[in-house]
């Protein structure tokens, strides 16, 4: 008898752990760097805008222009109806001429009595008593005539003019509808006199050079210029925190600019080496900045190689680079995102 033994070959199996896939990651780090200029937004506008309104209620009766015409100064932009304020009219020059009636027999009255006093024929009293009466009628009279330049005052208010020749920017108003006083209805922007407004910082503003040379590009002309920086204000309370500056705009360069064109603005700052630590700061190149809605961030390496998101608060900004005011150390170690997908936690290798 054939014994045949089979014997199997045990296996043992092998479990390979997988190492996770690291993210091969460029990082750079925050340097203090002393700012000689700062870039900011702005727009280009008029020098002179007027937001037109009327000081009486009443409803368009007429819109005489369009948004983007062109206007000479005095020309008839909105008329608001009047009906009313012709009855007025009509009624206070009525009590003018019941007035001057009045007034002119007065007048006639004192000038005779006052013969008859010089001759002795009237008494002073009697006197008296008629220039009381012609005193009262001429009082009567320029009443009534200053009712009557009221309501002239009141329908030069029904017909809105164009304080300047310019552009026709915004037209709010529609016929039929109701105005109120104060309610703009029209704006008007001069021609030929055009402006750049920017906004910067606290820590700049004390170190703008007001009259110096502003570099400016303009992306949708594709022109860059130098512009003389005219003025800034003095107060941020109504501006959220923020200094306008105002930069004028070349006459060889108005003519090849529209209003609200937007604009990058390069100022300079004056140095001071007395304060030298107002000018410094913690700087980091723009590039590793990542946006979520308004939030602005930077990733940076922990100490367990992974990457983790820092909110930021952004300062001036400078070519490349950009100011931090909060949210990174000198210590950290920023992500290149260089069209990476990073994420809260993602295992980084640093190259």
């Amino acid at each position: 008898m054939l014994l045949v033994t089979m014997s199997s070959c045990g296996h043992k199996s092998s479990h390979h752990k997988t190492d996770k896939k690291l993210m091969a990651v460029t990082v750079v780090t925050p340097t203090v760097r002393q700012a000689d200029n700062i870039t900011a937004s702005g727009r280009v506008q008029s020098n002179d805008i007027a937001r037109l309104g009327t000081r009486i209620m009443g409803y368009v009766q007429k819109v005489a222009v369009l948004k983007g015409q062109k206007v000479r100064k005095g020309q008839l932009l909105v008329m608001i109806s009047d009906q009313e304020l012709q009855a007025k009219k009509v009624q206070a020059q009525s009590m003018v001429n019941q007035a001057k009636a009045a007034y002119d027999v007065a007048k006639l009255d004192e000038a005779r009595f006052a013969r008859l006093l010089a001759k002795g024929s009237c008494s002073s009293k009697e006197y008296e008593n008629v220039k009381l009466h012609y005193d009262a009628m001429t009082a009567n009279l320029k009443a009534a005539q200053e009712m009557v330049r009221e309501v002239q005052a009141h329908l030069t208010y029904t017909q809105i003019k164009a304080p300047f020749a310019g552009l026709v920017t915004d037209v709010q108003a529609d016929q039929g509808s109701l105005a109120h006083p104060g309610m703009p209805l029209v704006t008007v922007e001069k021609a030929g006199d055009m402006v750049i407004q920017t906004q910067i910082g606290e820590s700049a503003i004390a170190l703008l050079q007001v009259d110096s040379l502003a570099s400016i590009s303009v992306p949708a002309a594709k022109i860059h210029f130098k512009a003389k920086i005219t003025e800034h204000s003095m107060s941020s309370v109504a501006t959220g925190g923020q200094y306008q500056v105002t930069v004028a705009v070349p006459q060889d360069i108005q003519g090849k600019l529209l209003s609200g064109m937007h604009v990058d603005v390069q100022l300079p700052l004056r140095q001071n080496n007395v304060d030298t630590e107002s000018q410094q700061g913690v700087w980091i190149p723009s590039n590793v900045l990542v946006s979520q809605g308004d939030l602005v961030g930077v990733y940076v390496v922990t100490k367990d190689q992974q990457a983790l998101l820092k909110w930021v608060r952004l300062g001036r900004s400078q070519g490349a680079y950009v100011e931090i005011l909060s949210g990174v150390s000198l210590q950290d170690n920023l992500i290149v995102p260089a069209g990476k997908r990073l994420y809260n936690g993602a295992q980084v290798n640093v190259q």
